[in-house]
């Protein structure tokens, strides 16, 4: 009988470390991949530049590993861009699509296209003890200055999800975690996102290519373009 009690033991404990296991695979497939949706406001309003008006409130971000996208879409519709970066790459793509004009340009010079319009060396990050909650996750404070044009802003972030360095090979490289509170600017717009929402779920590769009836450009021609549109 005693052995009998054993044996049932023995299947309980190794049931325990199996779902135990099974748990702790999920949260790491959940702590590395998901979407991220921010809450754009805009710092000039639409009577300082009327393009405003019509420009998107929110921006999504997908995560995978060391891979991310960020994906803007406005004009109710009419134009979409993306930006792709590959962190083990030391690359990033940048993907407009205006109305029937699909085009994209790629770089290795990530520093491009991170909206500060600077830099490296022109960057500098202090760090404090500050924190605060963004959507129950811990989030660290830090102060991005702009060297450049004489500015600064706050920034937070969490180390409780993505990969261990997303921002690696960009700007905010020092900084150990996902962006969950920022600011940058596009073609003068000055803009603040706020993390609103976060998904935990698969996401495919594919969604970090770019379709094949987009063409690849110049980076000048891109800019043009979407100068045109803001």
């Amino acid at each position: 009988m005693k052995n009998l009690h054993y044996k049932y033991l023995i299947i309980l404990v190794i049931a325990l470390l199996f779902f135990s296991s099974c748990t702790e695979n999920t949260k790491v497939s959940e702590k590395t991949e998901g979407i991220i949706k921010y809450k754009i406001t805009y710092l000039k309003d639409s009577k300082e530049n009327p393009i405003v008006a019509l420009l998107p409130k929110y921006t999504n971000m997908k995560f995978k590993d060391n891979l991310m996208q960020f994906n803007m879409k406005g004009w109710m519709g009419v134009f979409e861009s993306k930006l792709i970066k590959d962190t083990n790459k030391k690359s990033i793509i940048v993907a407009l699509k205006m109305m029937n004009k699909k085009i994209y340009c790629q770089s290795s010079e990530i520093s491009q296209f991170m909206g500060l319009n600077c830099s490296d060396d022109e960057v500098k990050i202090t760090f404090d003890d500050k924190t605060k909650q963004i959507l129950d996750y811990n989030c660290k404070h830090a102060v991005v200055h702009n060297m450049r044009a004489n500015t600064s802003f706050d920034l937070y972030y969490t180390d409780e999800i993505g990969a261990e360095n997303p921002n690696a090979d960009t700007i905010y490289e020092p900084i150990k975690g996902i962006l969950m509170e920022m600011q940058m600017e596009i073609n003068g717009i000055p803009m603040q996102l706020v993390a609103s929402e976060i998904k935990h779920k698969k996401i495919s590769e594919t969604d970090f290519t770019i379709p094949n009836d987009y063409t690849l450009v110049k980076k000048n021609m891109l800019d043009s373009l979407l100068t045109s549109v803001m």
